[in-house]
């Protein structure tokens, strides 16, 4: 038995794609890592922008109605970039797969409402709004592992500086 046969069959009988088995929630070692670099403080930073920065890219793809085709594809692209950065590997590639879904001329509509130029919006499909529930959700982990990351750092920063 190899391992990668193991991992075939764990994937198909708990029924996840090999991508989703093998990704962990968080790569602990890449944050570390990248606490040796910057140090702890600037982590913490980076951590609290990237919180930040993730809110605001969901709710560019998480509203795509309103959205134009290309910022969609922006903000996944720069939350796959991040999220790989900080380790969230599952995350990353719940943003790869999402901005892979193939676009058809009927996801894209031309929106001439605003005062602005015209431009193609769109129209998601069944595909793209079943891979948006599985970022959001693996968004929603990520948010709340590095919460508990940065609530747990800040204690005990704050015991440190009363002793």
């Amino acid at each position: 038995m190899t391992k990668q046969s193991l991992e075939d069959c764990l994937s198909r009988t708990l029924g996840l794609s090999s991508l989703e088995a093998l990704a962990p929630q968080v790569n602990a070692v890449v944050l570390e890592e990248l606490r040796s670099l910057v140090g702890e403080l600037p982590l913490e930073r980076l951590l609290r922008q990237f919180l930040l920065e993730l809110d605001e890219r969901l709710l560019v793809i998480g509203n795509p109605h309103g959205s134009q085709a290309d910022e969609v594809q922006h903000n996944l692209h720069m939350m796959r970039y991040s999220a790989e950065r900080f380790g969230f590997e599952r995350l990353a590639q719940y943003a790869k797969q999402l901005s892979e879904v193939q676009l058809s001329l009927s996801d894209i509509a031309i929106d001439s409402s605003g005062d602005q130029m015209p431009g193609l919006v769109f129209k998601p499909s069944n595909a793209f709004l079943s891979g948006l529930q599985r970022l959001q959700s693996q968004a929603a982990d990520a948010k709340t592992h590095l919460q508990k990351r940065l609530d747990h750092k800040g204690l005990e920063g704050g015991a440190k500086g009363r002793e």
